[in-house]
């Protein structure tokens, strides 16, 4: 995994939120396979746009089996049916185990919309059902750490 530069949060930020999103989503995929096919199999044909305030967003697009991390939306990509967005410190606290979803919700340090609200409840459960195991994810703590590092958060 290429290393992150340092980035000015202004300036660069979406260049940041790409790299993040593309790194976590490939540790994430080789630390835990199977959670990664499960979700695949669950959300093919969907897509949630997710930002990081101040930053940039990008949107996750799952379709025929792929997940494709794109800058921005596109009609090329599956219906979004969902958005969110937090911040760089949030994701700092979530990725340590000092913050959970349900707790940076509630202080309104996450952001979320869906189509249905059903989907909040599955999303919530899924992120809830995994997060033990990107805690434990040596890879996923790598791609956090240097996020952190480029874009100049304590941990």
């Amino acid at each position: 995994m290429p290393s992150y530069k340092k980035i000015d949060k202004g300036d660069n930020g979406q260049e940041l939120v790409e790299k993040f999103a593309h790194d976590a989503l490939e540790a994430f995929r080789a630390d835990l396979p199977d959670a990664y096919g499960e979700l695949v199999k669950t959300y093919n044909g969907q897509a949630v746009s997710a930002g990081v305030f101040g930053m940039g967003m990008v949107v996750v697009d799952v379709r025929d089996g792929k997940v494709r991390i794109n800058p921005r939306p596109s009609k090329k990509n599956a219906p979004i049916v969902g958005r969110g967005a937090t911040y760089p410190e949030t994701i700092a606290a979530l990725a340590t185990g000092k913050l959970t979803v349900l707790d940076a919700y509630h202080k309104g340090d996450l952001a979320v919309q869906a189509r249905k609200s059903q989907s909040l409840h599955d999303g919530y459960n899924e992120m809830t059902k995994y997060a033990d195991g990107a805690l434990k994810s040596k890879r996923l703590q790598k791609v956090f750490a240097e996020f952190c590092k480029a874009a100049d958060i304590d941990v």
